[in-house]
């Protein structure tokens, strides 16, 4: 089971505070880091959700704030490489045809 734990950082108090809510909002993470946040009304986008690239190619996962699930997918597209598969190349980034 994959879990992911969302931190706001609480400036008055100097410290991270857990979350699990995004008011709506979702963020998008590559494999090395922060891709986008997206508002709450783009549609087909889950709002306080996480959309994070996996360690596999091809892999990404679907994690919600709201109950804790995670939907591990993989993407299938003309052109790319077989899936799951343990390949070091990774996707460099999130494609984003439309924000909205």
């Amino acid at each position: 089971m994959i879990r992911y734990r969302v931190f706001r950082w609480v400036s008055e108090e100097g410290k991270w505070a857990a979350i699990t809510s995004l008011g709506g909002r979702t963020l998008f993470l590559g494999f090395y880091g922060f891709a986008a946040c997206v508002g709450p009304d783009c549609p087909g986008i889950r709002g306080d959700c996480l959309y994070a690239a996996g360690r596999r190619l091809g892999e990404w996962h679907e994690y919600s704030l709201a109950d804790g699930t995670c939907d591990v997918r993989y993407a299938e597209y003309p052109g790319a490489p077989p899936l799951n598969n343990n390949s070091p190349v990774r996707p460099p980034v999130w494609v984003f045809p439309s924000l909205c």
